[in-house]
């Protein structure tokens, strides 16, 4: 292997790695500046500034104690982020360079799965 190849998967293995956490941190954020405008137009509804819920146990296991809508978040945006860089390449790249027609048309499929999939996702982990 030569040093090209190497610096390549470096910075591929760090990106693989990097793609979700931020898929995460974006929901993350997301739902955090959500839920404190939510939080300050009830409180400003309540008599004495207090907001109180009951209770949701399967929303509580959902998103707090496992933060399962943080890992559909990641694994959403990894998709998209794939099915992008996909798109990007059939767009910009030479039709020699990309393979045959089979080529193209598989990746197209994958595009379009890859983003029909993720797309759904990254709403409904947000």
């Amino acid at each position: 292997m030569d040093r090209d190849f190497d610096i390549f998967f470096v910075w591929f293995l760090w990106g693989a790695l990097i793609t979700p956490v931020n898929g995460a941190v974006l929901g993350s954020l997301v739902k955090k500046i959500s839920y404190a405008r939510w939080y300050q137009r009830q409180a400003a509804k309540s008599p004495n500034g207090r907001v109180m819920r009951k209770a949701r146990p399967f929303w509580r296991l959902f998103s707090y104690r496992w933060r399962l809508d943080l890992w559909i978040c990641g694994a959403a945006i990894v998709m998209i982020v794939a099915g992008a860089l996909i798109w990007w390449n059939l767009a910009y790249l030479p039709a020699d360079d990309f393979g045959d027609a089979n080529d193209i048309q598989q990746a197209t499929v994958v595009t379009i799965v890859l983003l029909s999939i993720g797309v759904p996702a990254m709403a409904f982990g947000l």
